[in-house]
């Protein structure tokens, strides 16, 4: 019955797409994709008996099934703000050939590329990943920070061309750059967003079906290269096919173990009611991000205090191996109406951004890699954090650019100025 009402609200948000004309190419078409993965992962796992007793929820049929009605509510409250609200706009640009900025702006983005590519390498995911295999540790701070803010200064660098030009061939190169730091330093997170975000704005400007079905492709391909990359720095006697399609179940079961939690606490944990956020982590929260890891940030985590307050009746840690699903966060705020309410806000904002993308342009293309496609996926604070940075780091290289301009601009002469300047006389 549970599987049957989830399935069913997933075809009204497929006819949602279909009465509104919204491309699966889009924000709207990724959060189906991730509503499909952290809710049918979990619940084939409970059906087919494959749980495993290190995580002993992913068995359990009736946590399953509540997640799937919670998430069937969640799919009606994000559909019906498309359905009422919606109205497709395409990104425009005012007309620039200045090639002379562009080349400035290479010159300020290709050195970028070579650090990047040079930190990743001894300092990148891959790296992370050989130090802490096996162990509870993490590794964090000194150079892989750096590496970090590098990479994100790199996807601004892009995302500003992208603002300033749009698509184009030059774009085209910047993104064959990140997909050589994506291959060396074994991370997704930054590329696949940036892509994605490619396509849907190529997309904005495909005039027929045929050039449609290219858009597809390459979001097919940059999907397939994001599994690659995982798959050529994981060990074990697995085959090379194996190792591309496992991170898709892990990904759907252990990323929503956070969610089966959060749930299960409340149906069986006593008073962990008492520990609700109200939605205070989703206000609150951003800001605590930004202090140093450790009892600081915690004390001023709404969401942690929720954790702090759960884990008593935890048989795992919490998130035991990485990964997140939104409706941990949802459910630690209004409990069972969570899902409901929070993606009826996330719907709405993401129809105000599609009606306004051009009014606010450069803020559209910053927060779509963020909040936009990764809204399911990460905790609240984290990623409001990671869009303030990339956006500030947006800024920062528009000012570059412009002072860069500034100064290798060459001054005119005074004929050319007497030229250029208007007759008053006419």
């Amino acid at each position: 019955m549970a599987i049957t009402v989830f399935l069913i609200s997933t075809m009204f948000l497929l006819l949602v797409a279909a009465i509104r004309r919204i491309p699966l190419l889009s924000p709207y078409g990724i959060f189906l994709a991730f509503q499909l993965l952290y809710n049918l992962a979990p619940w084939l796992t409970a059906v087919l008996g494959i749980g495993t007793p290190m995580f002993t929820l992913l068995g359990d049929m009736h946590l399953a099934n509540v997640q799937l009605y919670l998430s069937a509510s969640a799919n009606i409250c994000f559909g019906v703000p498309f359905l009422l609200f919606y109205k497709r706009v395409r990104l425009q640009w005012p007309p620039n050939n200045d090639h002379r900025e562009k080349a400035i702006l290479f010159w300020i983005i290709f050195p970028l590329f070579l650090v990047t590519l040079a930190l990743v390498h001894f300092y990148g995911w891959n790296k992370i990943t050989f130090l802490t295999m096996g162990s509870d540790e993490t590794v964090a701070g000194g150079m892989f920070t750096i590496t970090s803010y590098m990479k994100y200064a790199f996807v601004s660098s892009y995302l500003y061309y992208l603002y300033r030009f749009g698509f184009d061939k030059f774009a085209g190169l910047l993104i064959v750059e990140h997909i050589i730091v994506m291959l060396v330093d074994g991370a997704r997170t930054t590329f696949l967003p940036i892509a994605l975000l490619t396509v849907f704005i190529a997309g904005d400007t495909a005039q027929n079906q045929k050039r449609n079905m290219r858009l597809y492709a390459i979001a097919s391909i940059s999907i397939l290269l994001s599994l690659i990359t995982r798959a050529l720095i994981l060990g074990g006697s697995s085959t090379f096919v194996e190792k591309v399609f496992a991170p898709v179940m892990i990904e759907g079961t252990m990323g929503d173990y956070s969610a089966l939690q959060s749930l299960d606490s409340i149906m069986n944990g006593g008073k962990s009611y008492l520990h609700f956020t109200y939605g205070l982590s989703y206000l609150i929260d951003p800001i605590s991000w930004f202090l140093p890891t450790g009892d600081l940030r915690n004390n001023f985590s709404f969401f942690q205090h929720w954790v702090d307050g759960i884990t008593p009746y935890l048989q795992e840690a919490y998130s035991p191996m990485g990964g997140f699903y939104y409706a941990a966060e949802a459910t630690a705020a209004f409990s069972y109406a969570g899902p409901a309410i929070v993606t009826l806000c996330f719907g709405l904002w993401l129809v105000w951004m599609e009606r306004n993308k051009n009014r606010f342009r450069m803020l559209y293309i910053a927060s779509l890699p963020t909040l936009g496609l990764l809204f399911v996926k990460a905790i609240f604070g984290n990623l409001v954090k990671i869009f303030i940075i990339q956006f500030m780091m947006i800024l920062s290289v528009m000012l570059i650019s412009r002072f860069a301009q500034l100064f290798t601009t060459k001054p005119r002469s005074s004929t050319e100025i007497s030229l250029a300047s208007p007759n008053y006389m006419d």
